[in-house]
């Protein structure tokens, strides 16, 4: 992944850094025990690769219970559809909890899009991405937040 991501920046290609984490996951294994969160962990890692692979992307398991899925393309594409489509796979698979009201498991997730020459290191992304997550999860979870860095990036040059 990092010559490829070095090669990308210096074309000036689009880049895509999305942090997915489950939600409540450790209640999750205390109700249900490691293995079947194990199993949980398989099914939603099945999809998010399913899903990565068709929209030519890459995805890894990132820790415990985070997922981390890059694209480097050399024109843009709508990373938020992609992003809400794994979501909503992940709905559609509906993995049954009965501790959350919705009664299934949920995601969120952190999303980086912009070109690549806007960060230096691959690290960058995959920071950016992991705060978007955090502010997902302490919005409520269950849902995208775009990360705004470039943003402030940008108001930091004026």
């Amino acid at each position: 992944m990092y010559p490829n991501f070095e090669a990308s920046r210096k074309k000036g290609y689009m880049g895509m850094f999305l942090m997915l984490d489950i939600d409540y996951f450790k209640q999750y294994n205390d109700l249900y025990g490691h293995v079947q969160g194990d199993v949980c962990i398989q099914k939603i890692a099945n999809l998010i690769q399913k899903i990565s692979h068709e929209e030519n992307a890459i995805s890894i398991r990132y820790g415990g219970e985070e997922f981390l899925v890059v694209k480097f393309s050399k024109h843009p594409f709508s990373a938020e559809a992609f992003a809400k489509k794994l979501l909503e796979a992940i709905k559609k698979e509906h993995i049954e909890r009965s501790d959350t009201e919705q009664g299934c498991v949920s995601i969120s997730a952190g999303l980086w899009y912009q070109k690549l020459h806007s960060i230096h290191h691959i690290e960058q992304g995959i920071k950016y991405a992991d705060e978007a997550l955090y502010e997902a999860k302490n919005a409520g979870r269950d849902q995208i937040v775009r990360s705004s860095c470039f943003d402030e990036m940008k108001d930091m040059s004026s």
